[in-house]
């Protein structure tokens, strides 16, 4: 505990001092030192703290399919679980493990053990690199992309998740790569089969986040840029490949439960689950308890024994804009086009879903379940900007935020280790 404040204090300490800088000329110095030093935050965490809480339930489940089999050998005290016939089962979608296959196969044939943490860092190199394509599509400079994706990265609910390879974790990490992969190739080349392709993955890694799909379904049938039979086309093109893969999905789910509509999650032995009842995993009850939670729910004041006071998440999580604060702008959104308007209809549907889910997340910094839905946000407060150079204040904002962020995570999960 004296370790978190001691690192508590530094981070206000920081902020502090940020709030007296100048950044019109420092602040692209600034964003490489911060970079740096988030950067070696995330390799450190996954590279040498994460590894030995044992966190490797996509490396076991990759482990097992290379034995033919779709249960657990393996299980870690930090994971979470679905638990049937006296087997363990990952609930998470299969395809990251799907992915590891032939890098456990290499890790195991050498005899060197390998870490899920390993592909964390993979993915967060690549979604902050596509972030920042994405930003330079919209015009934004090489100095405001870098911002911009940085404050996605670290200056968000997304840092926290960045530091802790849980499998649950890895598969919104995965997800958010995958999504900023299809939305380069809808603003590029937008090749609707690719798009499939890269959605079909996203719905075999977390249903929620596949719906993002119903966007690119409503804009090719209203798209009254092509004519009917390349509506048809498209539109047949995009849907194969889900189809394809929800196909798989089903087979998956009766070889582990006997029922193509069980993915497990009902049978999750964490005790957010086992303390409600597991009949219903939506419903519309729920919306009001998490839309505060997501939205409204600020933190708590402490004090730690040396009597310096600090700000603490409370179970199970803190408010999206606290964490997150960069997205304020989107009420700056005037939707002035067609796909603006799209954007807002699939994250309101999603959102709605995410909403009535029975529980909003395990310990966590921010609403995890955000994240889903967050690459569509992103390219909203994109369209938000107008176009104009982020300000000094929004710079400033950027990397106040993603310390204080830090200091969140330092709070909460420090204290478990």
């Amino acid at each position: 505990m004296q370790f978190v404040g001691f690192y508590s204090s530094l981070a206000f300490v920081v902020i502090v001092i940020l709030s007296y800088m100048d950044l019109r000329t420092t602040s692209k110095k600034l964003l490489l030192v911060f970079l740096i030093f988030f950067t070696s935050l995330v390799f450190s965490f996954n590279l040498l703290i994460d590894r030995r809480n044992d966190n490797s339930g996509y490396t076991e489940l990759a482990r097992s399919f290379l034995n033919g089999r779709v249960y657990l050998m393996h299980i870690s005290k930090n994971e979470d679980y679905a638990f049937y016939n006296s087997k363990h089962y990952l609930h998470q979608g299969p395809f990251p493990a799907l992915v590891l296959l032939p890098l456990v196969a290499t890790f195991d044939l050498i005899g060197i053990p390998f870490y899920q943490s390993y592909f964390q860092i993979v993915l967060f190199l690549g979604t902050f690199y596509l972030i920042y394509r994405v930003a330079k599509r919209f015009g934004f400079s090489k100095e405001d992309s870098s911002y911009l994706a940085f404050a996605f990265c670290f200056a968000s609910v997304y840092q926290s998740l960045l530091l802790i390879s849980l499998s649950s974790f890895l598969a919104q990490i995965f997800c958010v790569f995958l999504l900023f992969l299809v939305v380069n190739e809808f603003l590029g080349r937008r090749r609707y089969f690719v798009i499939g392709v890269i959605c079909s993955f996203v719905f075999a890694t977390r249903f929620t986040a596949g719906l993002i799909s119903l966007f690119f379904v409503v804009e090719l049938v209203t798209n009254k840029e092509y004519t009917l039979r390349k509506r048809i086309v498209y539109l047949g093109q995009f849907l194969v490949p889900i189809i394809m893969v929800g196909f798989f999905l089903i087979l998956y789910n009766y070889a582990r439960f006997g029922n193509v509509f069980d993915f497990g999650y009902t049978k999750a032995i964490a005790p957010s689950f086992s303390e409600k009842s597991t009949s219903f995993l939506f419903n519309i009850k729920n919306i009001p308890s998490n839309f505060y939670t997501y939205f409204f729910k600020t933190l708590k004041l402490s004090f730690i024994t040396f009597e310096i006071p600090y700000l603490q998440v409370v179970f199970p999580g803190t408010s999206f804009f606290i964490t997150s604060p960069v997205f304020l702008h989107l009420f700056k959104l005037k939707l002035k086009n067609r796909l603006e308007k799209l954007f807002i209809f699939t994250i309101a549907i999603i959102l709605l879903i995410l909403l009535s889910y029975k529980f909003s997340g395990w310990i966590q910094v921010g609403p995890r379940y955000m994240l889903d839905i967050m690459p569509f946000m992103f390219i909203l407060l994109l369209y938000s900007f107008h176009g104009l150079a982020l300000s000094v204040r929004m710079k400033s904002l950027i990397l106040v935020s993603s310390v204080f962020n830090f200091y969140l995570f330092l709070t909460v999960f420090l204290p478990l280790s």
